[in-house]
């Protein structure tokens, strides 16, 4: 199969034209294993904040000597649990059907997930990329690449920047060099 055959298959699935100047650097998916592990790891931090806040509300009831009602609490900490759980399980959904595919000129995020959604990044648009990565991440050798083209959201009055990720890729160095 020529390289030019590869570009007209991916821009059919993928839904994007390329520049005939333009050559494919890397296509990859999200390494699942470091992605579900990243995940446990962040419910396991969530409940670690929970049990925290448990204890600092004893101490509370303790220090001005009333009765504390867990019935209340347990329901709302209980709540808190089950949205970050979901919140969890989306996220590993969602990237189990994501595409990124890196040419010499833009990064292309295809989502096939609910919505087939494809986002092109230009090269020359990218402001600032850090890498990440957390302890999973250097076990499997994965890590996540923020990407920030300058994009802003007003949250409440304050800009805040809204930053594209390439999640638990392999070999982020190389995806991190490549941009």
């Amino acid at each position: 199969m020529s390289f030019d055959i590869d570009k007209l298959t991916l821009s059919e699935k993928f839904g994007v034209n390329f520049e005939p100047d333009e050559t494919i650097k890397s296509i990859s998916s999200p390494n699942l294993k470091s992605c579900f592990l990243n995940e446990i790891r962040n419910i396991l931090l969530q409940f670690l904040v929970i049990v925290g806040l448990m204890v600092l509300f004893q101490i509370i009831a303790y220090l001005f000597k009333t009765t504390f009602q867990w019935e209340m609490t347990l329901i709302f900490f209980g709540i808190v649990s089950l949205l970050s759980i979901g919140t969890c399980v989306w996220t590993i959904l969602k990237l189990r059907t994501t595409t990124y595919l890196i040419t010499n000129l833009s990064v292309i995020i295809h989502r096939d997930f609910y919505n087939s959604s494809t986002k092109t990044i230009n090269i020359k648009d990218i402001k600032t990329k850090e890498l990440k990565k957390t302890l999973v991440d250097k076990y499997f050798d994965t890590g996540t690449v923020k990407i920030f083209t300058g994009e802003t959201k007003d949250n409440d009055g304050k800009s805040e920047k809204i930053y594209d990720n390439i999640s638990s890729v392999s070999d982020p160095e190389k995806t991190f060099a490549f941009l």
